[in-house]
């Protein structure tokens, strides 16, 4: 399965997180399977299908929050859960641990 993190997702307000999502629910080619809010982080993690290109759908959600200096989209590669934590690994190598 693969994911992306938009860190401070919460922080948008109502509108922001409308348009975000008719604009997700506009994609043909990418079928996201999950979404989760993790808010001791503020953010959102996207779940995909394995066939959605994640690079693709990367790109895209980087430029929808072009204008939002508060929101970092990123890849993440591995995530590993445990019973009361995971740790999220990026694609660029850094680790993120939240508690459940």
């Amino acid at each position: 399965m693969e994911s992306i993190y938009i860190e401070n997702y919460i922080t948008l307000s109502p509108k922001q997180k409308q348009e975000f999502v008719i604009f997700i629910h506009n994609f043909k080619d990418l079928n996201v399977q999950k979404q989760q809010l993790i808010f001791c982080e503020e953010s959102l993690l996207l779940e995909f299908f394995e066939k959605s290109n994640i690079n693709k759908a990367y790109e895209r959600l980087k430029t929808f929050f072009k204008n939002f200096s508060k929101i970092k989209v990123s890849i993440i590669t591995d995530i590993i859960s445990r019973s009361n934590y995971c740790i999220f690994t990026f694609d660029n190598n850094t680790k993120l641990r939240i508690k459940q």
